[in-house]
């Protein structure tokens, strides 16, 4: 783990122990996986890091890295990778490579954008493509009562709107679930990758 990431969770462990509820850490075993969360705030990332302890890699849409010099520093020291939104390029797949030879966790949201109103999007297709490219297994992650939080005072403020104007949950829930195994599937086509997506889907439909 690389030392500012060290120095991140030690500066924020105590966020971390009044704010957020985590369940089912111990399927965060050692070992490449892909993380795959709802998008509930743009302050997510930190969220599951926090729940995980563990430094983990991002694809983050490619306009996110033209927003100021800082904010791009900021998020490519904290291992988020473009990624364009119109498809997985060569350069973002050299780059996933390279994360899991080196036995790490990238973490997806596959709704491609934040929910403002708590409910769940569609799911785009490229956390299953990857999953099945480098055979390594996907780790559903679902984080409810963000909109109820503190999170929308500091930032997401347009969260305010959708709230209910009570917390549901005395702390932000994140849950790991079972992870799907992908080598339980041996072949690769655009009709497998439809259906992963699918079962991904009905796991998060099934505990949100």
């Amino acid at each position: 783990m690389k030392w500012y990431w060290r120095l991140g969770f030690i500066l924020t462990s105590p966020l971390a122990f009044l704010f957020i509820k985590v369940k089912n850490r111990h399927y965060l075993k050692n070992g490449k996986a892909i993380i795959v969360c709802n998008h509930t705030s743009n302050f997510d990332p930190i969220l599951i890091s926090l729940a995980t302890l563990k430094e983990l890699y991002f694809l983050a849409k490619r306009e996110l890295f033209g927003v100021n010099k800082f904010f791009t520093w900021l998020i490519k020291t904290f291992n988020a990778i473009p990624l364009n939104r119109e498809g997985i390029d060569l350069t973002t797949l050299k780059e996933v490579a390279k994360i899991f030879n080196e036995n790490q966790k990238l973490v997806i949201f596959p709704e491609g954008t934040r929910s403002k109103n708590g409910k769940l999007g569609s799911f785009k297709d490229g956390a299953s493509f990857l999953a099945l490219r480098f055979q390594v297994p996907i780790i559903p992650c679902v984080i409810k009562g963000v909109r109820e939080s503190f999170i929308p005072l500091i930032v997401d403020q347009d969260l305010r709107n959708y709230g209910s104007g009570k917390r549901r949950l005395p702390k932000i829930e994140i849950t790991f679930l079972k992870p799907i195994r992908i080598k339980n599937f041996d072949k690769w086509d655009k009709k497998l990758i439809k259906y992963l997506t699918k079962k991904i889907e009905e796991r998060f439909k099934k505990n949100g």
